[in-house]
């Protein structure tokens, strides 16, 4: 498909942690998996995963499946254990309408495996807003849009903000891969996701927020 110019989506890797090693399952014999250990999206840049990475802290490392470094998985982390994020109460304030198999509950439920899903296509001005009921102290925040583990129906045109007090916003990072990534100064009082232009799919996914 890539000699005749078909555009495909690579399968991401499987990535375990036990007794202190990382590892990973390939998802096919010839795939090549890339990999960082600061958190940040693999690019072909990255160092190739050659089978063991020894670490105390997995949940650093994120992976990727690469071919001739130019199409690339969605990025992954080890799946076999969980990481504790914080887990805040939220409230959302939205422009969106979202479908009743995949309410707007599901976006503040601390459940990553579920999503809310629009019931038509995202445009310039639309927005989705999470509140937070006291300000929360986070060195990250992750905005993941997107069905989990799928790269369907992330947000392609679009920014993330955030709030200190709730009233003045500060512009974050454009959406790359369907994921932006607040670094905060301060206690976070709401973030904000802000759609810039048509989106690719008929649809949208948004998930919880991933605070550490």
């Amino acid at each position: 498909m890539y000699n005749m110019g078909i555009s495909f989506r690579l399968p991401p890797p499987s990535i375990s942690y036990n007794d202190g090693v990382l590892r990973s399952e390939l998802p096919y014999l010839w795939a090549v998996v890339r990999y960082t250990s600061d958190e940040t999206i693999p690019t072909e840049f990255s160092p190739v995963f050659r089978g063991e990475i020894y670490t105390d802290n997995p949940f650093k490392y994120r992976f990727a499946t690469f071919y001739k470094d130019e199409i690339i998985s969605q990025s992954v982390m080890v799946s076999n254990v969980s990481y504790e994020y914080q887990k805040p109460s939220i409230t959302i304030e939205t422009s969106l309408s979202f479908q009743p198999k995949f309410p707007l509950g599901n976006l503040k439920d601390n459940i990553f495996s579920t999503y809310a899903r629009t019931t038509e296509r995202l445009k310039k001005g639309d927005y989705l807003t999470y509140i937070f009921e006291k300000p929360v102290f986070t060195k990250r925040i992750t905005v993941s849009t997107g069905i989990p583990d799928i790269d369907f129906y992330g947000i392609t045109e679009g920014y993330v903000e955030y709030s200190y007090d709730g009233k003045e916003f500060i512009k974050g990072n454009e959406f790359a891969d369907g994921i932006s990534v607040i670094l905060p100064k301060e206690p976070v009082f709401a973030v904000r996701i802000v759609i810039t232009g048509e989106s690719d799919g008929f649809t949208a996914a948004f998930t919880d927020l991933k605070i550490d």
